[in-house]
């Protein structure tokens, strides 16, 4: 131990006056430390870290799959509620099976009325999960039976403190949600937000019908929306359940059946909890900033072998007087041991701002791919633990002990008598391992620089592709309007919020509307032309006020508007898209024509098209546009309260107003998901904004380290061929042939890296794919620019040795010989 020590603090001396050197190593190894720490955080997180519930490996989730004309299966997460009671009473490989359904609550009462993110589940939910109530009880079965006969309700531990003081008598007490008095029976514990990820209330199944206005919800076996997850039976295993589920769907298919058939598929819930697209996103990153990490480790191992070179006079004079091979190797090694550990304490840093960075992008959201996300965990909830800790240092110790031992081993091994002697023959440059690790590093940094130049690429199709409206100055929200409020009073008081909103100081208009672009969520249903026999598409359905396309911004390309002429009593009217016109009538003009819609109300069978809108994009911004059907709203009733405000200026501060105007109105009516179109559009390009970022900033980095690396390299050369350099100016070589010499030998080195990359870039843009917009992951001009912008870097790099090497005086360098 004494000699360890010995040896550490020597290093430290040594370090100490190297300051150029140590900085550069200990800043190469904290930032690809750093890099990797964190995204191994993500990673470990979102793929590794089990579920928070007991024996997580027995969960499961099940899907309902539908046939592909293309001969594939296509599978949704949601099951209708008859559906999934008939299927689990044949199970027996399951030790429960449960539903749930996220729901948002209004919560009315004492204080400021809110909408509460909720679930509505069935009584074994939580026996399912393993969670037990911190206080009170959980559902039993009789409350999960018949439909509005147990009206109570569990609240989230979050919620019962924040909106109850954390008072423990609540138990017992009735709450106001959706104005239905509901007992609190119990309070959940900390830290659980079911399996939504957002849960601060849950009610039984059988209360939804009452707590959404929809009396026959449980009833409808066509309709889709309930999630299921079960637990499987101690001995069970996960192809018995298979088999098991594939036999009482084939029993369930007589009491439902479906033209295209229908099974289900099991799959851990741990797999299902993650989106496959999100998924390969982290691994495509942890990957990336592996490769960072690589050439921060390249650098090492070429500054070190440098030094090497440097002190080959010193250790062979240690040698001399007496000291072993194996004790100068061990005494580099150990300075290689003071670089991994500041490396590693330096990188702990950078990875508590790359985990916060990370978390602040939110990308969660944008994953939902089709049905409800099952969001555990949030990229937000990622946080560093012991695990990735012990990750951080055994990586750093790791990395500088590999890429120092070689350099160790080489400079012990240096001849006494042309060590110690100062003359020796000039030595012509050669392909060395120094310029092999660069060329290593060049190879590395393109494979990143063209991942972000394909995501750059995409990222900037993106911002040009039209959406169909124009977000700047736009603010959208909810209000929860009672299940209760019938037709005439739901109307009057949209009216009269739309009349209240429209006079207040620096609003230029307010409309209302079903559903939201960009948001991704709206009513559908097949559409069809008289006459054309069984031919139907399907199309979105929009409820909107009349002004609602001039307070957006969309254009009316053939045709008319609403008007308030379009009344209930007048005949019924629609607006197509410009997509769903040219899908039904091509190039002809479908004003005036007849459509059907397959709909609750019976007027929608016969309604005529009066003109026809631009395109909006109503999911991401990446995908193709679907049909779109506007139908008015002073003849549709919608009760979903969703309104427009545009401002003559910034819309941020008219939220406060919109409040107060609600509650003027009603103060028991809770106002929601406040949020500009503008923050609603950056929300929709959060994958492809995450993405580009984050390889950018590894790009970035690895240009960065590969440019320090060509430096050193080209460097220790110069200096290394000074008698070289002198003997050809002596011979008559001017200073523009050594300059251009030392530029060919550095082109050479990258070129090589080069070569080496572009293979390596087209097996990592096969992953991106996914990721790309209007943009093909061999895109030719994205790899010549990558290669542009190497090449640059190198010659950038090269430049200042390669001038100091331009002015070697002939004399100087000659003087030893």
């Amino acid at each position: 131990m004494a000699t360890f020590l010995q040896d550490v603090r020597y290093s430290l001396r040594v370090l100490m006056r190297n300051r150029s050197f140590s900085l550069v190593a200990v800043l190469s190894l904290a930032l690809g430390i750093g890099a990797n720490t964190s995204m191994f955080s993500v990673v470990s997180a979102v793929l590794l870290r089990p579920l928070p519930f007991p024996e997580p490996h027995r969960l499961i989730t099940a899907k309902l799959t539908f046939p592909k004309p293309d001969g594939g299966v296509e599978a949704i997460r949601v099951w209708s509620y008859p559906k999934f009671r008939e299927v689990k009473a044949n199970l027996r490989a399951f030790e429960s099976l449960s539903g749930f359904v996220d729901h948002q609550f209004a919560l009315s009462g004492a204080g400021i009325p809110e909408r509460i993110a909720g679930e509505a589940v069935s009584a074994d939910y939580f026996r399912t999960l393993g969670v037990k109530a911190s206080l009170g009880r959980v559902f039993v079965p009789e409350e999960d039976r018949t439909p509005g006969t147990h009206p109570v309700v569990l609240l989230g531990h979050g919620l019962w403190q924040r909106r109850f003081g954390a008072d423990p008598d609540i138990i017992g007490r009735t709450v106001l949600v959706e104005r239905l008095p509901l007992t609190v029976i119990g309070i959940l514990p900390p830290g659980f937000r079911g399996l939504t990820g957002t849960g601060e209330m849950w009610t039984p199944l059988a209360m939804l019908p009452a707590l959404s206005g929809m009396p026959r919800r449980l009833e409808m076996a066509q309709a889709h929306w309930l999630n299921v997850v079960g637990r499987l039976s101690r001995s069970a295993t996960l192809e018995q359940a298979s088999s098991e589920v594939r036999s009482a769907a084939d029993s369930a298919r007589a009491s439902f059946p479906n033209p295209k058939g229908w099974g289900i598929e099991v799959q851990r819930l741990h797999d299902a909890s993650v989106d496959p697209v999100l998924r390969r996103l982290l691994l495509v990153l942890l990957g990336a900033v592996a490769c960072v990490l690589l050439i921060a480790c390249a650098n090492i191992a070429n500054l070190t072998l440098a030094r090497g070179a440097a002190r080959k006079h010193e250790v062979a004079l240690r040698l001399a007087v007496g000291a072993g091979r194996w004790r100068l190797v061990r005494q580099l090694l150990t300075e290689s041991l003071v670089i991994g550990v500041l490396g590693g304490v330096c990188g702990l840093f950078i990875a508590l701002w790359g985990v916060d960075m990370l978390a602040s992008f939110k990308p969660g959201d944008s994953f939902a791919l089709g049905g409800r996300p099952i969001e555990i965990p949030a990229l937000n909830a990622v946080r560093l633990d012991g695990a990735v800790l012990g990750f951080n240092f055994t990586l750093a110790l790791a990395a500088v002990m590999v890429f120092g031992l070689a350099p160790a081993i080489r400079a012990s091994r240096v001849s006494l008598v042309t060590s110690l002697k100062h003359g020796g023959a000039p030595r012509l440059w050669r392909m060395g391992p120094g310029a092999l690790l660069v060329a290593g590093e060049v190879a590395l940094a393109l494979v990143l620089v063209t991942g972000a130049g394909l995501m750059l690429n995409s990222m900037a199709r993106l911002l040009r592709t039209p959406i169909g409206f124009e977000p700047q100055n736009v603010l959208s929200f909810r209000v929860s309007l009672p299940l209760d409020l019938k037709e005439p009073a739901a109307r009057a008081f949209q009216d009269a919020l739309l009349q209240r909103a429209a006079a207040l100081p620096g609003v230029e208009a307010a409309e209302t509307s079903s559903s939201s672009p960009l948001a991704r969520f709206h009513d559908i249903s097949l559409l069809s032309v008289p006459g054309r026999g069984e031919e139907r598409i399907e199309v979105g359905i929009h409820t909107v006020s009349p002004g609602l396309f001039g307070l957006l911004r969309i254009p009316v390309l053939r045709g008319r508007g609403f008007t308030a002429q379009d009344s209930p009593g007048a005949p019924w009217v629609a607006l197509l898209s410009r997509t769903t016109a040219r899908k039904l009538f091509g190039a002809s003009d479908p004003v005036g024509r007849t459509i059907s819609l397959a709909m609750w109300d019976e007027r929608l069978k016969s309604v005529q098209v009066i003109g026809v809108a631009g395109d909006v994009q109503y999911g991401n911004v990446q995908d193709s546009l679907d049909p779109q059907v506007y139908l008015c709203s002073r003849q549709l009733y919608t009760p979903f309260g969703l309104f427009f405000v545009r401002a003559k200026g910034s819309p941020d501060a008219l939220a406060s107003a919109l409040r107060r105007e609600v509650a003027g109105l009603d103060r028991n009516l809770p106002v929601f998901d406040v949020v500009t179109m503008e923050q609603r559009y950056s929300a929709a390009m959060a994958r492809t904004r995450f993405t580009t970022v984050l390889l950018g900033c590894f790009a970035v980095l690895a240009l960065a380290l590969a440019a320090v690396g060509i430096y050193g390299v080209i460097a220790y050369n110069v200096s290394r061929r000074g008698r070289e350099v002198g003997i050809r100016m002596a011979l008559g070589a001017g200073r523009g042939g050594v300059l251009r010499m030392v530029l060919k030998e550095s082109l050479w080195v990258t070129w090589a890296g080069i070569a080496a990359g572009s293979v390596g870039s087209l097996a990592l843009t096969r992953f991106l794919s996914s990721q790309l917009y209007e943009v093909r992951p061999n895109d030719p001009l994205t790899f010549a620019s990558t290669a542009v912008v190497l090449t640059g870097v190198a010659l950038a790099a090269t430049w200042i040795p390669a001038r100091r090497a331009a002015r070697v005086d002939p004399m100087a360098a000659l003087r030893y010989e």
